[in-house]
């Protein structure tokens, strides 16, 4: 596995409450929609939301992963603005609760230029995931972002490699 660079967001309104999660019960995959950007500048993104005044917008996932890095830009204990909706799918709150964020670990997946998830991009999301579920105690439970709101096309699942969210659980069973 690739080294996880600590790019830790301050604690702020926009992109890190501090506040911990209050229970572990899934991972939640997403894609970036930013053609081209690293998992450095999503990093960087989510760490500019903290300068934002007034009525602003609240994001942020734990990691951000490309074809050669993984930056994590707060502790997976903590919960991340990563699937918030007013509403959430039937199946989302009977497995993650009212509240997806605060019992969920969010992945960015960064895109290619062409829209495409790199296949080593998708090699090191894999053993992203192992890690969390071996050693951080994350149940070896997937949803796509939207499999836990229900209306947004996040990740956009007709991307190559990944086909589907049942091609990642493959991997992690064979792992």
């Amino acid at each position: 596995m690739l080294p996880i660079t600590m790019d830790y967001i301050p604690v702020n309104k926009y992109s890190r409450a501090g506040i911990k999660l209050k229970a572990k019960r899934g991972i939640v995959m997403h894609y970036t929609a930013s053609p081209g950007a690293s998992a450095k500048n999503i990093s960087k993104y989510f760490t500019s939301l903290a300068r934002q005044v007034g009525k602003g917008r609240y994001a942020s996932a734990h990691y951000s992963v490309d074809r050669t890095s993984i930056y994590n830009s707060l502790p997976d204990d903590e919960l991340a603005y990563h699937c918030g909706s007013e509403t959430y799918t039937k199946d989302a709150v009977a497995r993650l609760g009212t509240y997806p964020n605060n019992s969920t670990v969010g992945i960015e997946m960064c895109i290619e230029k062409d829209g495409s998830i790199h296949e080593d991009t998708f090699n090191n999301v894999v053993d992203l995931a192992v890690y969390l579920i071996r050693e951080r105690g994350f149940p070896n439970v997937f949803f796509t972002h939207k499999e836990v709101v229900g209306w947004k096309e996040c990740p956009y699942l007709g991307s190559k490699p990944l086909g589907n969210m049942k091609s990642l659980s493959k991997h992690l069973i064979l792992n």
